[in-house]
């Protein structure tokens, strides 16, 4: 970052510089298209939590006035690598067609914004924050340059450490259609976290008659998530526990000759619940295998989610569990967590999940099972702080979680610049001192209202 990112350019604050556009500052899904939804959300985050600037000179971070994240198809081909002073781009090759012409439209349209090309990093797109939300593949599909992208699908091998930032997948509204109950009467208790009051919350949790839940769609598609996420299923599927319950939903109509389905044979020709038949009629067909739980009683009878990857590195189950109460189990090998465990956010997200490699995935009621009450009161009390502090089942929260998140690197940085001790960093009200002694009032501002997400 520290190659990528130009001090001077923040010397007046975290000013952030909004392109005029066609995007309206709103979280309102009601007023706008839902696609563009995330994007107007970012907007109005900005607008009202931290400072801007009309002045694209004193500007730290720029922001398009279009939808960096808007494609209508898929980027199906591999990532090409190349280096740029550590900022590695990411891009897509051997493209044709729509993907092609949507590349080159998102890539001509960032190059021609004034300031792309920095005048003091010289890198193109230096300085810029662009926002690919809910995008399923591993990278945004068009070549980011410099830019810090903020995503909710990044993996390992296309993820710049401690430069972009991953997000928490949510599908707007959906948290609160399945577990609007469990969030109303969730109740946090802030204060106590001593091991005789973690155990107490891990032991009322115990009381759920569920080890563990899933219920969701499987996919024919020959790609390697496709494979990652079945084979979790299926491994759960054939483990036969009462208090483990994993449903596997067929989510297209499949042919026998699929050796995916081979671990599914519920599944062949089973399309939602309907299969058409050689006379031409249609039956009923179980669209799971296993007793067909109500989802939102699934998700508020056990103690575990299972939140295996989806289309893309993480799934939308993941803050569902966090709405039902309960304590999402990740897959996937390749998987970087929310804010990859930079700052409070970061560590409460990995004190939340209990990650499993897609290998021992027979074994996760076992490993599931040996988690005692102290634990579990531990990663269900980081679940609900991120629920209940830091608003992450909403838009707003989440992206402001990832604004704070890049404001604090800077900052930090920036107090290393003015040889600010390291070892004072820890202590919040000595940092806020420094803060404000060395930065300045946009600074302070700023720094202020991300504290909580910060340390």
């Amino acid at each position: 970052m520290d190659t990528c990112f130009s001090e001077t350019r923040c010397a007046k604050g975290p000013l952030f510089y909004l392109y005029p556009g066609d995007l309206t500052a709103s979280c309102s899904e009601s007023r706008h298209h839902k696609h563009h939804l995330p994007a107007q959300c970012m907007l109005q985050t900005i607008v009202q939590e931290f400072p801007t600037t009309n002045n694209p000179d004193d500007a730290c971070f720029f922001i398009p006035g279009f939808d960096t994240g808007e494609r209508g198809f898929h980027c199906l081909v591999v990532a090409a690598w190349h280096n740029l002073a550590r900022c590695t781009r990411h891009s897509c090759i051997d493209l044709s067609g729509d993907m092609k012409a949507h590349q080159v439209s998102i890539e001509a349209k960032l190059q021609a914004l004034p300031h792309w090309n920095n005048d003091v990093t010289k890198l193109g797109g230096a300085h810029f924050l662009l926002l690919d939300y809910n995008f399923d593949k591993e990278w945004p599909g068009y070549d980011a340059g410099a830019a810090m992208v903020l995503r909710s699908s990044w993996e390992q091998q296309t993820y710049r450490h401690v430069f972009d930032v991953q997000l928490p997948p949510l599908q707007a509204g959906n948290i609160h259609t399945h577990t609007a109950a469990a969030t109303n009467s969730l109740v946090f208790k802030g204060g106590r976290t001593d091991d005789a009051a973690m155990t107490a919350v891990g032991q009322s949790a115990f009381l759920r008659p569920l080890l563990l839940f899933f219920s969701g769609i499987v996919f024919p598609l020959p790609y390697a998530w496709t494979f990652g996420r079945n084979f979790v299923v299926s491994e759960l599927m054939s483990r036969n526990r009462a208090d483990v319950v994993v449903e596997a939903k067929c989510a297209f109509k499949w042919n026998r000759g699929d050796d995916q389905l081979q671990r599914f044979p519920h599944c062949y020709g089973c399309y939602w619940g309907t299969r058409e038949m050689a006379d031409g009629s249609k039956e009923e067909c179980g669209d799971g295998v296993t007793t067909e739980m109500n989802y939102t009683l699934g998700l508020l009878s056990s103690r575990f989610i299972l939140s295996p990857r989806g289309m893309g590195a993480l799934s939308y189950s993941l803050i569902e569990a966090i709405g039902a109460d309960s304590v999402p189990v990740v897959t996937g090998d390749s998987t970087v967590l929310p804010f990859d465990g930079e700052g409070k956010i970061g560590e409460l997200w990995e004190r939340c999940i209990v990650l499993v490699p897609e290998s021992e995935a027979r074994a996760i009621p076992e490993i599931l099972a040996a988690i005692g009450p102290l634990e579990y009161g531990q990663r269900l009390t980081a679940c609900r702080s991120l629920l209940v502090e830091h608003r992450t089942d909403t838009l707003e929260g989440i992206h402001k979680q990832g604004l704070c998140t890049i404001i604090a690197r800077v900052a930090l940085q920036l107090l290393k610049s003015v040889e600010v001790e390291a070892s004072a960093r820890g202590d919040r009200a000595e940092l806020l001192g420094m803060v404000k002694s060395s930065l300045g009032a946009a600074w302070v501002e700023a720094w202020d209202a991300c504290l909580p997400m910060v340390l």
